[in-house]
């Protein structure tokens, strides 16, 4: 009996940090699955205004994240696009687009969000394509 009191201890003692973070991860998922994630949060605090809930954008004015070649197709161009924005002389439509500085962690996120929301199909990038990408900005 003593011997299964010592084995719960010392599981108590040593395992609490794996459990506490299998719990952390198992948060972080859930919160990834529910509604697209901290992706979601970052589109809607700094993109939404603009090119809308919806991904539509706004015409001519401001361009569809919507099956969008840019956002399907273009992970390293948009992750610098994000971080550096357009300058309204060379936007090919609209107002041009502030830079926005966010974490690498953030511009995975958004990306991933853009890539697979609405109705989009653009698979994930990852950190280490992100960062490269980075890297390249002009």
């Amino acid at each position: 009996m003593s011997n299964s009191k010592t084995n719960f201890g010392t599981i108590l003692k040593f395992g609490w940090p794996v459990l506490l973070i299998a719990a952390l991860g198992l948060i972080k998922w859930s919160m990834d699955q529910s509604e697209g994630g901290a992706g979601a949060k970052v589109y809607a605090a700094r993109c939404a205004n603009c090119h809308m809930e919806s991904g539509q954008g706004l015409g001519k004015m401001i361009p569809s994240m919507v099956q969008s070649p840019a956002v399907l197709n273009g992970q390293g161009n948009l992750a610098c696009l994000i971080r550096n924005g357009i300058a309204k002389d060379t936007a090919k439509v609209g107002p041009g687009m502030p830079g926005f500085e966010l974490s690498p962690s953030e511009l995975v996120a958004v990306i991933n969000y853009m890539k697979n929301a609405w109705g989009n199909q653009g698979g994930e990038v990852t950190f280490a394509e992100v960062d490269k990408a980075l890297e390249g900005c002009p």
